[in-house]
């Protein structure tokens, strides 16, 4: 029963603090069947989730047992939002509910559901509570949205969804690869960096070699497209994982070598993984802290990307738990975080290098905020070209990133 394994796979995350893609491939593991349809109603959950306990509030009057919380939560999405008829998704909470061993609430379970799947939604007269409610974005994130980009915008970047199709890196000839696309039927365009959009699940059942592609989305392509050519033939990607980029560099670079680090040995696996799979031997993976200098790097490369740790809320449309974790002392607690790291890793870039900050997060005080302060402490380095995406342009989801140009004195 699919109700069960969504419930399961929920509590996980809810009660057990597991992130989502964890809990899911945790439940995927056990039975892979219905995929699909476990993956949609555990994304649909964390993306409603803020409007949901909104909901629940009004109904239940003293708070339940964190699991029958977890299980209400789940069944109040089925009943609202998922395409299961409500008398299916009260029934299926309900049994859920019994074989998870609490009968006893199964009644409280059954009446609130019934209730929430009929109550009209009457939102706060507060406007940032209610657009947080409306589009279930936490307050916080809200109200700083509001400040730095005005009502009109902040609605467009609150009611964005990503396409179906995924943004796919063709690696090799392009023209080729569209060719083949064609012959299979796959249906695909272009997008702004180069790539293609296209209906990946269709890719991949096409028997195309997928070493030819890659599923990478535009603003990180665009990202590494900041980098310029090295010129001393040397690239570091500091904070690496999952190998993205790094890997990107290593194939639009051939003839340079990319040195990729990140803070965990199973994060470096991925990467070396990653790498391995679409052939980028230009390419070392290494375990280093990016916030800890190290001497034999120091002024050793002409380009140095740091795609720093940051609040994600530039990518929650496609990671929904990220809205349920992340708190707004959080991000201030990144900030220190993201100058300690650039402040650390400018030492790494060769006289005349190039070094590009980036986030996936579309927050200032993660982004300009971190960039002026670093341009404050190092006058030996000047800025240069700026990306920003916002979420509603062209189907790609939230990117940030600069570059800085390190003043060569003694050319």
């Amino acid at each position: 029963m699919i109700a069960e394994r969504f419930f399961r796979a929920a509590d996980r995350v809810l009660r057990g603090g597991e992130y989502l893609g964890e809990a899911l491939n945790a439940e995927l593991a056990q039975d892979p069947g219905e995929g699909k349809a476990l993956t949609a109603f555990c994304y649909g959950l964390f993306d409603r989730l803020i409007e949901i306990d909104f909901v629940l509030d009004r109904l239940v009057e003293r708070p339940p047992k964190p699991v029958i919380r977890s299980y209400l939560r789940a069944g109040t999405f089925l009943v609202r939002h998922s395409d299961m008829p409500a008398y299916a998704a009260v029934s299926q909470s309900v049994e859920a509910v019994k074989k998870l061993g609490k009968g006893s609430a199964a009644g409280f379970v059954n009446a609130v559901l019934k209730r929430a799947a009929s109550l009209e939604l009457t939102l706060p007269e507060d406007e940032a509570e209610a657009l947080s409610v409306r589009y279930s974005f936490p307050l916080f994130a809200v109200r700083r949205y509001l400040a730095e980009y005005g009502r009109a915008e902040t609605e467009r970047l609150l009611s964005f969804r990503p396409g179906p199709a995924e943004h796919i890196r063709v690696c090799g000839d392009l023209n080729a690869f569209c060719a083949d696309l064609t012959r299979a039927n796959v249906p695909f365009s272009p997008s702004a960096a180069g790539c293609l959009w296209a209906d990946y699940g269709a890719l991949l059942r096409s028997g195309i070699d997928p070493a030819r592609y890659v599923k990478q989305d535009l603003g990180s392509v665009k990202i590494a497209q900041l980098c310029p050519p090295p010129a001393d033939g040397r690239i570091l990607d500091c904070c690496a994982a999952p190998g993205g980029k790094a890997v990107f560099l290593a194939q639009r670079f051939p003839d340079a070598h990319v040195t990729a680090c990140d803070l965990h040995p199973h994060r470096v696996g991925l990467i070396s993984a990653y790498a391995a799979r679409l052939g980028g031997r230009n390419l070392t993976a290494e375990v280093r802290d990016a916030a800890v200098f190290e001497p034999a790097f120091q002024e050793r490369f002409s380009v140095v990307l740091c795609d720093a740790p940051c609040s994600g809320f530039g990518v929650v449309y496609s990671k929904p738990d990220i809205k349920f974790f992340r708190r707004e002392e959080d991000i201030p607690a990144l900030a220190a975080l993201q100058r300690k790291i650039l402040n650390n890793v400018c030492r790494y870039v060769a006289p005349g290098g190039s070094l590009i900050y980036a986030t996936c997060t579309l927050f200032a005080e993660e982004n300009e905020e971190v960039c002026a302060a670093f341009l404050a402490a190092h006058p030996d380095f000047q800025p240069g070209r700026t990306l920003k995406l916002l979420p509603e342009a062209g189907g790609s989801e939230g990117f940030f990133g600069q570059v800085f140009q390190r003043r060569d004195f003694g050319a």
